[in-house]
């Protein structure tokens, strides 16, 4: 039983991380709009249409 309670400890992260990283990411898309659209073009190679 002591390894199921060590999981419900660490549980609280499986939601947390994920929105995390999505706030890390759109903070530093919004803070470097110039860096972004500089990158739109070469990063459009990547697109399949």
């Amino acid at each position: 039983m002591e390894s199921i309670e060590a999981i419900y400890e660490y549980a609280w992260l499986v939601p947390v991380l994920p929105l995390v990283g999505a706030a890390i990411v759109g903070t530093g898309l919004v803070s470097y709009s110039q860096t972004t659209s500089t990158l739109r073009r070469p990063a459009a190679v990547f697109t399949f249409r």
